[in-house]
């Protein structure tokens, strides 16, 4: 299992407000793109399975990176972001 911690500050790691939905807005973002994360709270949790190729990793990373940078954009416009 693998995880991912959004955070507004990452020196205090002060947490983005629940109205952000930055997990969920990814994860969202990460299954339209064919790769599924669970969305908790400001975490994204991936199980990937046991055996996993460099391809898949390389997707994985890839995905979710564009997926983080677009809410990240996004969130940014909204002003939850500086």
């Amino acid at each position: 299992m693998m995880c991912i911690e959004y955070v507004a500050d990452k020196a205090t790691r002060a947490p983005l407000p629940e109205a952000a939905n930055i997990s969920r807005r990814i994860a969202q973002r990460c299954e339209a793109k064919g790769l599924l994360v669970r969305p908790l709270g400001s975490l994204d949790i991936m199980s990937p399975p046991l055996i996993f190729t460099r391809a898949q990793s390389d997707f994985l990373v890839d995905t979710l990176r564009e997926a983080i940078i677009e809410v990240g954009d996004e969130l940014g416009r909204e002003g939850y972001l500086s």
